[in-house]
């Protein structure tokens, strides 16, 4: 009896078993426009964006913000607060109170192991857009808290089923790419002087920079900035500050690498602010001391 030979696969059947790696990229936009702008249109569902300051800049308030207009457009957005300083004051000002628990998600927790457990409970409803964790620098071993071992913050943090930040940013970056939403990751920094000049030195090192595939640099704006006419223009405003990203990293190309805006605390960025520097950098309208001056059509607006 004749042997009977073993079928290949065909491999174009293969192919459409598999997932559609090649689907078009989907971009969500935040609203604001510096962002919107920096990030060439919004955020990207699948991948991670570091947002990287010092702090007490405003991460926070930015953040929230970006929650809320998410939110406003009808997407799920989880919040993991990971440093407990979220308060119901920033809830208010910010104008996420209004969605929380129908839109946005909020997790105030420090443990990797409850961080964990809680965000993947959300993300596995299949339904969340974004996830923000405020910040990398408030996530801490589970062993440090547990009161009954007795563990100091000297012993070996591999103790008790750890979870070390390695692992942490590893598998959230995968599972962004594969399940489709965008993460946050907010992030803290600061200038260290070495004898080769000055280092930046941001917390998690290599392994978060890898892990991230847009950094966001937030700081004030320099003397020696490109942007420095943008601080002298607002300079006028209370109750805010000016400030500026800068592309640290990116998997895209954008000829801008650096883009300045206006940040009221506990409100989030002002697109008027840039709007206004738009239109005055285009000579649409002139800057006079503290007044703004509009010529269309023979008729002068002074504000």
């Amino acid at each position: 009896m004749a042997r009977k030979e073993k079928q290949s696969a065909n491999l174009k059947d293969i192919a459409k078993s598999l997932p559609n790696y090649l689907d078009e990229v989907e971009i969500i936009k935040s609203n604001i426009f510096a962002l919107d702008h920096i990030l060439k249109g919004g955020i990207e569902l699948g991948t991670s964006i570091q947002f990287l300051a010092e702090s007490g800049v405003g991460k926070s308030t930015l953040a929230l913000q970006l929650a809320k207009n998410l939110c406003k457009a009808g997407k799920k957005v989880v919040y993991v607060d990971t440093e407990a300083s979220i308060t119901k004051e920033l809830l208010e000002t910010t104008g996420v109170k209004e969605f929380i628990n129908d839109t946005f998600f909020y997790i105030k927790e420090s443990t990797f192991d409850n961080v964990e457990k809680y965000l993947d409970m959300y993300l596995n409803t299949g339904e969340i857009s974004l996830v923000i964790v405020d910040s990398l620098a408030g996530l801490i071993n589970k062993c440090f808290t547990d009161l009954n071992k007795g563990v100091s913050i000297t012993t070996n943090a591999t103790l008790y089923g750890s979870r070390p930040l390695t692992l942490f940013m590893n598998k959230y970056k995968s599972l962004a790419s594969s399940k489709r939403f965008g993460l946050i990751l907010i992030n803290q920094f600061r200038e260290r002087v070495t004898l080769n000049g000055t280092v930046l030195k941001e917390f998690g090192g290599k392994n978060v920079k890898y892990n991230s595939d847009v950094i966001l640099k937030i700081a004030s704006i320099k003397s020696t900035s490109r942007n420095k006419d943008f601080k002298d223009m607002m300079a006028s405003l209370t109750g805010g500050t000016a400030l500026e990203f800068e592309v640290i990293k990116s998997n895209k190309t954008y000829p801008e690498t650096t883009l300045p805006f206006y940040l009221f605390y506990g409100r989030g960025i002002s697109d008027l602010a840039n709007y206004l520097y738009a239109l005055t950098k285009l000579e649409f309208i002139k800057k006079n001391v503290s007044f703004f001056e509009l010529e269309y059509e023979g008729i002068k607006i002074k504000e």
